[in-house]
C-alpha cells in the first residue's frame, strides 16, 4: 500500500469530547458514534454536525452513522419529534401547508433550510441491504453515499424520517418565501412557476421545495398506517390536499409544457431528487408545475 494510501485510510478527526478519532478504527467510531448521541440528547445540533460530518464523508460511513447525520441536521432543522407527533392531528383540517410552516418557522438568518436538503440527501442513501440502484435513479452526496430516488430501496426508518423531514423543508421555505399571515394562509405565491425560472433559481430552493412535496407524498403513502391511528385520519386528509400538486405537475409537463408522458413520468421520478432540476428541461417543467399547485392548495 502505498503512504498515500495509508494517509488517506487513517483519517484522524478531533471530536469536540474524547477524540481525537481515527476513523479506520472499528473501536474509534463506535466510540464517535457515542459521542454524536450524546450531542443529539444535549440538543447540541452545531456539535452533532460537527462530529457526525466528517464520518459521513468517510469510506467508514454505514447507515447508522448516516441516520445519525440526519439526526443531526433534523436537530438543527427544529425537528423534535414529540412536538410534531402532537401536532399531526392538526394537519386535517383546509390549510395543511401552511400548518407545516406553522409548525417549523425559519428565517434567512437561519441555516434550517439547509440543515433540511442535506438531511434529505443524506436519508437518500439509507437502502436496504442488497439494493441496486440503476443510474438514472441514483443521488451521489459524496463519494461514500450512493442513493436513490425510489422510496422502495429506503429502509423503513429512513421512510418514516423523511415524514417528518418533508413537512419541515416546505414549512421552512413557507416561512423564508411564502410571507404566511398571522393565521398562515399564504401572503405571496411562489415566483418559480416556469421552467426557465426554476433552472435560473440558483440557490436550488425551487427544486428543494417541489421535491420536498413529492417525497411527503411517497412518505405519507408508505408509512400512514405506522403513524399514531389518532393521527392517521388527519395526515390523509392532508395528503388528499397535497397530492393535487403532483397533478399539477404532470399538467405543466404534458399538457402547458408538451413533452411526452414518459418523459414527464421519467421527470417525476427523478425530481425526488431536490437538486435535479438543471439535468432536464422535464424535470423543471414538472418542478414549476408543483409548485403551481402549491400557490392553488395553500390556502
Amino acid at each position: 500500500m502505498s503512504l498515500l494510501s495509508i494517509l488517506f485510510l487513517s483519517v484522524l478527526f478531533v471530536g469536540c469530547g474524547g477524540g481525537p478519532y481515527d476513523l479506520s478504527n472499528s473501536t474509534d467510531r463506535a466510540e464517535l458514534k457515542v459521542e454524536i448521541n450524546n450531542a443529539l440528547t444535549r440538543g447540541d445540533c452545531t456539535s452533532a454536525i460537527s462530529l457526525s460530518s466528517p464520518l459521513f464523508n468517510s469510506p467508514y460511513v454505514d447507515n447508522d452513522l448516516r441516520m445519525l447525520y440526519v439526526s443531526a441536521h433534523a436537530c438543527n432543522a427544529g425537528i423534535i419529534m414529540y412536538n410534531v407527533y402532537d401536532n399531526l392531528t392538526s394537519l386535517g383540517g383546509a390549510n395543511p401547508i401552511g400548518e407545516f410552516s406553522r409548525m417549523f418557522p425559519s428565517t434567512v438568518s437561519d441555516s434550517k433550510l439547509q440543515s433540511t436538503w442535506a438531511a434529505l440527501d443524506a436519508l437518500q442513501t439509507v437502502l436496504l441491504p442488497g439494493s441496486v440502484v440503476s443510474a438514472a435513479d441514483q443521488i451521489v452526496p459524496n463519494a461514500y453515499n450512493t442513493g436513490s430516488v425510489l422510496l422502495k430501496d429506503w429502509t423503513t426508518d429512513a421512510k418514516i424520517y423523511a415524514f417528518f423531514l418533508t413537512m419541515a423543508l416546505i414549512g421552512e421555505t413557507g416561512n423564508r418565501f411564502g410571507s404566511p399571515s398571522a393565521t398562515y394562509t399564504q401572503g405571496a405565491d411562489y415566483v418559480w412557476t416556469d421552467k426557465a425560472t426554476v433552472q435560473a433559481d440558483s440557490t436550488g430552493t425551487a427544486c428543494a421545495l417541489a421535491s420536498g412535496f413529492l417525497n411527503f407524498i411517497d412518505s405519507v403513502n408508505s408509512i400512514l398506517t405506522l403513524l399514531p391511528s389518532s393521527s392517521q385520519g388527519s395526515v390523509a386528509s392532508a395528503l388528499a390536499i397535497i397530492s393535487a400538486v403532483e397533478t399539477a405537475g404532470t399538467l405543466q409537463c404534458t399538457t402547458l409544457d408538451g413533452y411526452s408522458a414518459a418523459q414527464c413520468s421519467a421527470a417525476s421520478q427523478r425530481l425526488r431528487y431536490r437538486a435535479s432540476c438543471n439535468e432536464s428541461l422535464p424535470i423543471a417543467s414538472f418542478a414549476a408545475g408543483v409548485i403551481k399547485g402549491v400557490n392553488v392548495a395553500w390556502q
